[in-house]
Protein backbone atom coordinates (compact mmCIF):
# COMPACT_ATOMS: atom_id res chain seq x y z
CA UNK A 1 0.00 0.00 0.00
CA UNK A 2 1.38 3.88 -1.29
CA UNK A 3 0.37 6.02 1.27
CA UNK A 4 0.37 9.78 -0.72
CA UNK A 5 0.91 13.24 1.14
CA UNK A 6 -2.04 15.61 0.74
CA UNK A 7 -0.66 18.79 -0.62
CA UNK A 8 -1.89 20.47 2.94
CA UNK A 9 0.26 17.83 4.16
CA UNK A 10 3.40 18.55 2.26
CA UNK A 11 3.10 22.08 2.55
CA UNK A 12 2.85 21.76 6.50
CA UNK A 13 6.42 19.70 5.90
CA UNK A 14 8.09 22.47 3.96
CA UNK A 15 6.80 25.10 6.72
CA UNK A 16 8.62 22.95 9.10
CA UNK A 17 11.64 22.76 7.13
CA UNK A 18 11.86 26.11 6.55
CA UNK A 19 11.23 26.95 10.26
CA UNK A 20 14.13 24.39 10.86
CA UNK A 21 16.30 26.22 8.49
CA UNK A 22 15.84 29.65 10.32
CA UNK A 23 16.62 28.28 13.43
CA UNK A 24 19.77 26.99 12.26
CA UNK A 25 20.41 30.25 10.59
CA UNK A 26 19.91 32.41 13.55
CA UNK A 27 22.15 29.98 15.62
CA UNK A 28 24.60 30.52 12.93
CA UNK A 29 24.12 34.20 13.40
CA UNK A 30 25.24 33.86 16.74
CA UNK A 31 27.82 31.74 16.32
CA UNK A 32 29.16 34.62 14.27
CA UNK A 33 28.56 37.39 16.94
CA UNK A 34 30.39 35.11 19.34
CA UNK A 35 33.38 34.30 17.14
CA UNK A 36 33.17 38.73 16.00
CA UNK A 37 33.34 39.63 19.91
CA UNK A 38 36.42 38.07 20.40
CA UNK A 39 39.69 39.75 20.95
CA UNK A 40 41.36 37.53 17.66
CA UNK A 41 38.46 36.40 16.06
CA UNK A 42 39.27 33.62 13.67
CA UNK A 43 38.76 34.06 9.88
CA UNK A 44 38.23 30.69 8.87
CA UNK A 45 35.94 29.86 11.26
CA UNK A 46 33.76 33.41 10.26
CA UNK A 47 34.39 32.32 6.74
CA UNK A 48 32.77 28.85 7.11
CA UNK A 49 29.97 30.20 9.28
CA UNK A 50 28.98 32.75 6.37
CA UNK A 51 29.37 29.75 3.77
CA UNK A 52 26.72 27.71 6.00
CA UNK A 53 24.68 31.04 6.11
CA UNK A 54 25.04 31.10 2.16
CA UNK A 55 23.65 27.24 2.09
CA UNK A 56 20.76 27.77 4.27
CA UNK A 57 19.81 30.66 2.20
CA UNK A 58 20.31 28.65 -1.27
CA UNK A 59 18.02 25.81 0.45
CA UNK A 60 15.13 27.94 1.61
CA UNK A 61 14.61 29.33 -1.94
CA UNK A 62 14.44 25.70 -2.86
CA UNK A 63 12.11 24.98 -0.04
CA UNK A 64 9.97 28.34 -1.29
CA UNK A 65 9.93 27.48 -4.46
CA UNK A 66 8.35 24.05 -4.34
CA UNK A 67 6.09 25.62 -1.62
CA UNK A 68 4.63 28.11 -4.06
CA UNK A 69 4.11 24.98 -7.00
CA UNK A 70 2.16 23.71 -4.50
CA UNK A 71 0.14 26.08 -3.81
CA UNK A 72 -0.77 26.86 -6.95
CA UNK A 73 -1.87 23.41 -7.83
CA UNK A 74 -3.94 23.74 -4.94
Amino acid sequence: MTIELTTEEKIGVINTHLRNLAVNKYNVQLSIMEEESKNVPNPVLLGNYNEQINQIDQAAVVLDTQLANLQASN
